[in-house]
């Protein structure tokens, strides 16, 4: 479910960019109801028989942006939501629930899902390009960061949390993709993103977004880096129980970053999932 009542996250996939009215403000108990409802009606469409190996994973609520919304409201709805669709379901039955992190560290998340909970994934959304930092890292460290980083926290959120998926990620290593940040808003990469906290200046001496999603003139040595980054994310996010890229194809492959078809057919992903050339190196046990 992306787009909730009154928006869960204020962004403009929610349906609509601004205040946030999810869980929030005068409206936000019963805009909560209603994505209840609506996620509940879902969940019994999807739980027919023509319908059941279709889909056998279902987001419950996409993003909720629980730096906005207090974070024990968010963790009682998943709860209620969890609730209300076994009780339509019974045990054992119907598709995984995938509860996104809510931007929240993996191990925030710790013991949430107890014996009581079953058929539930945790959902992280895995982009380096909204972090100002990670946005302005040399290539070659950004390729290595899922490795040295994400793998692990994905690995021990297993442990410590449960089933740990990563719904999305993209081998993007800027922000410059049409409409990313919002309609006309720039971007953090040229220092033209206008939002608070944003770089007033370009994050590299060289870094413009003028051409970069220009896909008919990506070198071979650019398709190769960009080969290399998404197999290393692949590798590392199989420390959990899988992951989805985002997205499958843009229109008229405007956002060449973001677009799987694309890089399947000019070779930045690999023709075989399973036979990847490219993978995160084994980690060093230290010597007692």
């Amino acid at each position: 479910l992306h787009t909730a009542p009154g928006s869960q996250n204020g962004w403009n996939h929610s349906g609509k960019s601004g205040m946030v009215g999810f869980l929030n403000g005068t409206e936000g108990e019963s805009n909560a109801d209603r994505t209840l409802q609506i996620a509940t009606e879902m969940i019994r469409f999807f739980d027919k028989p023509e319908w059941t190996n279709v889909v056998p994973l279902f987001g419950v609520l996409n993003e909720p942006a629980m730096m906005k919304i207090p974070a024990v409201k968010v963790k009682s709805w998943y709860q209620t939501s969890y609730n209300a669709i076994r009780k339509l379901l019974g045990p054992g039955r119907g598709p995984r629930l995938t509860y996104h992190d809510g931007f929240f560290p993996l191990n925030s998340w710790n013991g949430f899902f107890g014996k009581q909970y079953e058929r539930v994934i945790l959902e992280t959304h895995l982009y380096m390009i909204f972090n100002n930092g990670l946005v302005s890292m040399p290539k070659n460290q950004q390729s290595e960061f899922p490795c040295t980083a994400w793998k692990k926290d994905i690995g021990e959120a297993s442990i410590h949390v449960g089933p740990t998926m990563v719904g999305e990620f993209s081998v993007a290593t800027n922000d410059c993709a049409k409409y990313l940040n919002g309609v006309g808003l720039g971007a953090r990469f040229d220092g033209t993103l206008e939002q608070e906290g944003a770089p007033t200046a370009p994050v590299c001496p060289t870094c413009s977004c003028v051409g970069v999603d220009d896909w008919t003139k990506f070198t071979p040595e650019y398709k190769e880096f960009l080969l290399q980054f998404m197999e290393k994310q692949m590798d590392a996010y199989e420390a959990g129980v899988g992951w989805f890229y985002w997205t499958y194809k843009t229109e008229d492959h405007v956002n060449p970053h973001w677009d799987y078809l694309l890089a399947w057919e000019q070779g930045f992903a690999p023709k075989n999932v399973n036979l990847r050339t490219n993978s995160c190196a084994p980690i060093k046990k230290q010597l007692q």
